[in-house]
């Protein structure tokens, strides 16, 4: 018995990138595209569920603009740090599982075996325990300040 060649896949992403160079736009453009046309899709999925949240939360609390502004500032910061980690993982090809896999023990393994505070890097601090009831600071110093410098 003889083995059969691979399904055609190899043949399917060599006509893809052919298609893909032919076309009359450079290359950055379709890169351009692809961010966007993913932070848009993220927008359509993250704009409902805000929404969802704030209504619930007028009933319950006094919800104001400034409330709603720093919620709004926090959740886009943190959706655009998770996209953009997605993004450039897509540039890997048939590596960004291992990556990834990599990548989530090795942010696990230095959050368990060191004294450094991941919850306390830029992104995930903004999605804390602060998040929902941060009132009147802006979450600006989060992503400015150094670790050492926010601890004082």
């Amino acid at each position: 018995m003889v083995p059969r060649r691979a399904p055609r896949a190899p043949r399917v992403r060599r006509t893809d990138q052919l298609f893909l160079d032919a076309l009359p736009i450079r290359r950055s453009w379709v890169l351009t595209a692809k961010y966007l046309l993913g932070a848009a899709a993220l927008a359509v999925y993250v704009a409902p569920a805000f929404l969802l949240c704030w209504l619930a939360a007028l009933r319950g609390q006094d919800v104001t603009t400034g409330l709603i502004a720093i919620i709004l500032a926090r959740t886009a910061v943190f959706v655009w740090f998770v996209h953009a980690g997605a993004f450039a993982l897509g540039f890997l090809g048939r590596y960004r599982t291992v990556l990834l896999i990599s990548a989530c023990l090795a942010f696990a393994l230095v959050a368990s075996k060191t004294d450094i505070e991941v919850s306390k890097f830029g992104p995930f601090a903004l999605v804390d325990r602060t998040f929902p009831f941060e009132r009147h600071e802006a979450p600006v110093a989060l992503l400015l300040a150094p670790p050492q410098e926010r601890r004082r």
